[in-house]
């Protein structure tokens, strides 16, 4: 007899994810949270592109938004697959898909870090304003590979641009827009954080909470942008600013490829310190077996 309350599982009010999606099992929740979540992003993304300051794009302020809608393209087209051939939220049974969306949060981080320090000191400090790509491209060019790969060394970086984040929001908050716009831009960076110390979004039912919260995160994010634009009484702000950023083409393309290079030999030196355990503990025979797996590409990803 099956159990009717694992197929529709009953609205529990007690939590904003639920009071949206909470008819659902908890696979189908986490598609539709990660629709809502790419929803929001997209539409914000779109509307960032498509203003009226064209040609001018705001590319400062659309790339977190971007980063996001293609975190959840790839999240939505992996899970819809995975319930399609009966393996709901099983993704460790698609490891490379996976690496991918690990491989483009850090750019999400980093792109994080330019909008708040451009939105907070842009105008004024237009030195930091341009120093934050240096900052976001070398994190990201390095911890990128690193998580593709699963190495175990991005967590402490992370947290610092987190930490400056919270920093400058908390001690400078945005150029325009006063208090209400600060504690906006505040909660578009709490909530995300909370998320990550709070929830277990590597389940189903904690990734549908994670998603349509982080859809709330978007929104203020992109509030704040409408606010700044509404209190600097320049439509095009954030255009503005784009105009007083360069972009250091050549230093990309170096730190870019050092990253990937690195994060490629620090990936080989961790499988070979493996192999040299499997033959210490098993014996040569059972080593033997190991090393043949590295023929296919990049052992550990696709397994």
């Amino acid at each position: 007899m099956p159990d009717n309350n694992n197929i529709i599982p009953q609205l529990d009010m007690s939590n904003f994810s639920h009071m949206i999606i909470g008819y659902f099992t908890a696979p189908i929740k986490s598609l539709l949270s990660l629709f809502l979540m790419g929803g929001v992003c997209f539409v914000v993304a779109f509307k960032i592109i498509q203003s009226d300051c064209t040609p001018v794009v705001s590319v400062w302020a659309a790339l977190p938004f971007a980063f996001s809608t293609f975190l959840c393209g790839l999240g939505a087209a992996v899970e819809s697959y995975l319930i399609g051939v009966g393996k709901p939220y099983e993704t460790d049974t698609v490891p490379l898909p996976m690496a991918i969306r690990r491989a483009v949060i850090p750019m999400v981080t980093a792109s994080k870090l330019v909008f708040v320090l451009t939105i907070c000191l842009g105008e004024n400090n237009p030195a930091i304003m341009n120093g934050s790509i240096y900052v976001a491209l070398l994190f990201a060019a390095l911890a990128s590979p690193m998580e593709f790969f699963s190495l175990p060394y991005t967590e402490p970086f992370t947290k610092a641009v987190v930490l400056t984040r919270l920093f400058v929001i908390i001690v400078y908050g945005p150029t325009y827009g006063g208090l209400p716009s600060r504690i906006v831009l505040f909660l578009a960076e709490y909530i995300p954080l909370h998320c990550v110390r709070n929830i277990d979004h590597h389940t189903a039912e904690g990734s549908a909470i994670f998603h349509v919260m982080n859809a709330l995160s978007y929104f203020f994010l992109y509030l704040v942008i409408d606010m700044v634009n509404i209190d600097s009484q320049h439509p095009c702000y954030s255009q503005v600013l784009e105009q007083e950023m360069s972009f250091p083409y050549l230093f990309s393309i170096i730190v870019i490829g050092g990253g990937l290079l690195l994060g490629i030999k620090l990936n080989e030196k961790r499988d070979q310190e493996g192999y040299e355990e499997i033959d210490e503990e098993d014996g040569v025979e059972h080593n033997e077996r190991s090393l043949g797996r590295t023929s296919k590409p990049f052992p550990g990803i696709w397994t």
